[in-house]
């Protein structure tokens, strides 16, 4: 889930989503979304290049 305010990260969090990503391209601020949040990301923009890390990291 990607969201923008605390109340989009705390739907995710309800509804037990395996990664809430918070996002400064819109209303929200790295601290009223940190703690909600798995990783705060710049931009909206960024996620692709996150996803890709995610996904090419090996499991540890």
């Amino acid at each position: 889930m990607v969201g923008d305010n605390r109340h989009d990260l705390e739907m995710a969090r309800a509804g037990g989503c395996g990664l809430a990503v918070g996002v400064l391209s819109g209303t929200g601020t790295r601290d009223s979304l940190a703690p909600m949040a798995d990783v705060v990301l710049d931009s909206v923009a960024d996620l692709p290049d996150f996803l890709a890390t995610r996904v090419s990291a090996p499991a540890g």
